[in-house]
């Protein structure tokens, strides 16, 4: 019973948990641009009053970015949709200008 057991966990379950290691790390690696827009990012910053208002639970409005490793997303506040960069090997998150 016991090599039953321990031949299920090798045929079956290290199989699955590759699939889905392969699938998270795919995920993270192609948000937010491709997919999954705004749930899942490299970095996020968005407004939130915890330094000057300990324990306030209420909601800040305000711009919100999202960056990953194939670009970035922003919203101005938390009504608007979401404007992505395009998809790129070498993004460029912001252009200075002289």
């Amino acid at each position: 019973m016991l090599a039953d057991l321990s031949k299920g966990t090798v045929l079956y379950l290290t199989p699955l948990l590759m699939l889905t290691a392969f699938l998270l790390s795919l995920f993270a690696y192609l948000a937010p641009t491709v997919m999954l827009h705004g749930q899942v990012a490299l970095l996020t910053v968005m407004p939130s009053s915890s330094l000057t208002n300990p324990g306030s639970s209420k909601a800040v409005d305000g711009p919100s970015i999202f960056l990953g490793l194939l670009g970035s997303c922003s919203r101005p506040n938390n009504e608007a949709g979401l404007t992505c960069t395009p998809s790129s090997i070498s993004p460029v998150y912001s252009k200075l200008h002289t």
